[in-house]
């Protein structure tokens, strides 16, 4: 059965410390490596996990833990998440967390603070303190495309015989190797996050893209996979083909080669990876509203959906009316001698 990452030496459950890029038991102060937690992948390669489901949203979250979950981080309610194992295919790469959640925190609470017309509720540590780690799936595209391409081209210059100007053309046969590479599209594999959210912290670096180990989501979640990469591959062509297209010319040995129309999206050659990128996602409930919060794990970009605060809005409204008004009186009243 699934059971928590454990520490070899005392027992007790660990977690993937961003601090020391390793896995720290807080229980003995032990430091394990990543690449030790290898057991939690079943003898067909595949992750053994948690599956929580929530029962008013429908949305899963995938986890090592058997602690039962009583927050969706994804509709907000403070129910029990029902919880199953399942087996899942194991992503390809990954990106650690490297903010951790009491920095997460504190980057949260510094934008409402800068937020006007935030509600003071939202700077609460009971706010902020459900704040949750979760690894979201994203599917990596790479398109190339490789050909070659062979024209004419011509240059006129002017050369003097005798006094006499003459325009004197040169046409050349020109054959080029033409190689494109696009790499690291990445495209949303989960439908429970909100795209615009996703959109708003994307802006991960990649070059810090490392193989996948289960022990980097000791102590986090992870969000499940739910949309066929090959459903992105029709479209992601066209977008590559219409991109080279769009490029004029390339230069070559001092000359301008022109490519239009030099790919079709039958021509594109593609590769693609699952990769799992850390977010710190909060959910508010403000009604029937939902305000989402979500940090990049990495750099820690913040986007957040922040409700207006509407006592602190009819104050500000008064402040900034009373000063017009008082400023209109004073220099704007139109006097006798003035008219």
């Amino acid at each position: 059965m699934s059971q928590a990452f454990t520490c070899p030496h005392c027992g007790g459950p660990v977690a993937y410390d961003p601090a020391v890029d390793s896995m720290n038991c807080p229980y003995c102060d032990s430091i394990i490596s990543v690449e030790d937690y290898r057991e939690y992948l079943s003898p067909r390669g595949r992750l053994l996990l948690n599956e929580l489901s929530c029962p008013s949203c429908g949305a899963q979250l995938l986890t090592t833990d058997v602690t039962t979950a009583t927050f969706c981080s994804y509709c907000g309610n403070s129910v029990a998440l029902t919880s199953r194992l399942v087996e899942e295919d194991r992503p390809d790469t990954i990106i650690p967390f490297k903010i951790t959640k009491k920095r997460a925190e504190e980057i949260y609470r510094q934008k409402i603070h800068r937020t006007l017309l935030a509600p003071d509720w939202m700077e609460d540590e009971e706010s902020t303190s459900h704040f949750r780690g979760i690894y979201m799936p994203f599917h990596i595209f790479r398109y190339g495309w490789k050909g070659s391409w062979q024209g004419t081209e011509s240059e006129t210059t002017v050369r003097r015989i005798k006094g006499i100007d003459y325009d004197v053309t040169r046409t050349y046969e020109i054959g080029a190797e033409v190689d494109v590479d696009y790499r690291y599209i990445p495209q949303d594999a989960s439908t429970a996050f909100p795209d615009a959210m996703s959109e708003s912290i994307d802006n991960f670096s990649y070059k810090t893209i490392r193989p996948f180990e289960p022990g980097y989501t000791a102590g986090y979640y992870a969000d499940g996979s739910d949309v066929d990469p090959e459903d992105y591959d029709p479209i992601m062509a066209r977008l590559v083909s219409d991109d080279i297209n769009a490029t004029n010319t390339v230069r070559y040995e001092g000359m301008d080669i022109p490519l239009k129309d030099a790919a079709s999206a039958g021509q594109i050659r593609l590769t693609r990876r699952k990769v799992l990128l850390p977010v710190w996602l909060l959910t508010h409930r403000v009604k029937d509203r939902i305000c989402y919060a979500a940090i990049n794990g990495e750099n820690g970009d913040v986007a957040a959906d922040i409700p207006l605060d509407r006592g602190k809005f009819i104050k500000v409204s008064l402040i900034a009316a009373s000063l017009i008004s008082l400023f209109m009186n004073i220099f704007l009243t139109i006097k006798p001698e003035f008219l």
